[in-house]
C-alpha cells in the first residue's frame, strides 16, 4: 500500500463513521470535568456534523458506574440511549452490557431487535467487572448472535490481549478493542499486538484516543495491521471529533488508507 500523505483530497470534508462515541451523562467526573465531558445528543452530532461525520454509533455515558460500590442503572442507560437515537437520523447505539448484573441476556436481546441497535458495547474497566470471571459466559452469548462489539482497553485488567483467547474461542463475535495507543504503561502498541494474535479474523481496533494524537501511532498501526484492520472512533464528548477526525485526514498514510479507515471498513461492518 502506498503510504503517501494526500495532497489533492480535502479528508476533512470526506464522509466518516464514527464508531465510537457517548452521549448523556457520567455521574463519576468531578463538577468541572463534567462541564467539560458530558454531552448531549444534539450537541454531540453537532460536532460531528461540523466535519463530516455523517454517522454516529454512540452508548450512554450513564451505563458505567462512578465506583465499584455506586452500580448505575444499565438499563434505564440504554434506554436513554434508545431514545436519542430514535430522534436523530444520524445516530446510532450500542447496548451497554454489564454481565455482573443478572437477567443482563434477558434485556440484551430484546433491546438488540430496536432497527438502530448496531451491537454491545463493554466496559470492563467502569462497570468493574473480570474479563477472565465473565468472558466465556458473556463471548459464547456474542458469538452466537454474531455481534458486533465495541469495547474499552488499556487499562490495569482491561488490557486488549486479554480478550483474545475469547475472541478466539468464540469466532462469532466481531471484536472492536478500543483506543489505539492506551495504556498505563509507555507502551503504544497493545492494541497493535492484540490484534495481531487474532487468529480468526474477528478483530478490529479503533483510534479513540489520547494516544493516537503520537507522531506516527496511527501509521505505525497501519503499517504492523493493515488500514482494513483500523477503525475510525472519536470517544468524543471527551475528545473533540474534529481533532480525532483531522489526525487520520493529514495522517502520512495513503488515500486508500484514509478511507478505509473513516468509512468504508465501518460500512461494512455495520452492512
Amino acid at each position: 500500500m502506498d503510504n503517501t500523505m494526500s495532497t489533492d483530497i480535502d479528508f476533512m470534508q470526506f464522509d466518516a463513521i464514527d464508531l465510537h462515541a457517548h452521549v448523556g451523562i457520567y455521574t463519576g467526573f468531578k463538577p468541572f470535568q463534567a462541564r467539560m465531558f458530558n454531552a448531549d445528543a444534539g450537541e454531540v452530532l453537532q460536532r460531528a456534523r461540523d466535519c463530516n461525520i455523517v454517522k454516529t454509533i454512540a452508548s450512554e455515558l450513564g451505563a458505567f458506574d462512578p465506583t465499584p460500590d455506586r452500580p448505575v442503572d444499565v438499563d434505564a442507560a440504554n434506554e436513554r440511549m434508545r431514545r436519542d437515537a430514535e430522534q436523530h437520523d444520524d445516530l446510532w447505539f450500542y447496548t451497554v452490557v454489564n454481565p455482573k448484573q443478572s437477567g443482563w441476556e434477558e434485556r440484551t436481546d430484546r433491546i438488540l431487535e430496536h432497527p438502530k441497535c448496531v451491537g454491545v458495547k463493554l466496559h470492563p474497566r467502569w462497570n468493574f467487572w473480570s474479563v477472565e470471571e465473565h468472558g466465556d459466559r458473556l463471548f459464547a452469548f456474542l458469538s452466537e448472535r454474531n455481534l458486533l462489539t465495541l469495547t474499552h482497553t488499556g487499562n490495569a485488567g482491561n488490557e486488549p490481549d486479554r480478550f483474545i483467547p475469547f475472541a478466539n474461542r468464540y469466532r462469532g463475535v466481531r471484536l472492536i478493542l478500543a483506543h489505539i495507543g492506551n495504556s498505563e504503561t509507555e507502551t503504544f502498541d497493545l492494541q497493535i499486538e492484540a490484534v495481531k494474535k487474532s487468529t480468526e479474523g474477528n478483530v478490529w481496533t479503533d483510534t479513540s484516543s489520547a494516544k493516537s494524537m503520537l507522531a506516527r501511532v496511527i501509521e505505525y498501526a497501519v503499517d504492523q495491521l493493515s488500514a482494513d484492520r483500523v477503525l475510525f472512533g472519536t470517544d468524543t464528548p471527551l475528545y473533540s471529533a474534529a481533532t480525532q477526525k483531522a489526525r487520520i485526514s493529514y495522517a502520512a498514510i495513503s488515500d486508500e488508507a484514509k478511507r478505509m479507515i473513516l468509512y468504508e471498513n465501518a460500512a461494512q461492518l455495520l452492512a
